[in-house]
């Protein structure tokens, strides 16, 4: 059987000094009117900064090991 694309989810990655990463958003994620609960936010934009920091070559469990620390969001606006 051939591999198929969606054997490998899509990881975000980088385009040129731009970080993407896909996003699916979904009925649950929403209030009645379809839009997107506020807390939620928080979630994606973690994702997508976990994604980032592993895009640029970080283990951040190794990290973790290797000196005690890691990277963690002070604030948020």
């Amino acid at each position: 059987m051939d591999p198929s694309p969606f054997d490998h989810p899509y990881r975000g990655g980088f385009v040129g000094t731009e970080h993407r990463f896909a996003l699916t958003v979904y009925f649950e994620d929403t209030d009645t009117a379809g839009i997107v609960y506020y807390a939620n936010y928080l979630k994606f934009m973690e994702r997508a900064r976990s994604d980032m920091i592993r895009a640029a070559g970080v283990d951040q469990v190794a990290r973790h090991h290797e000196v005690g620390g890691g990277y963690a969001v002070a604030e948020c606006h």
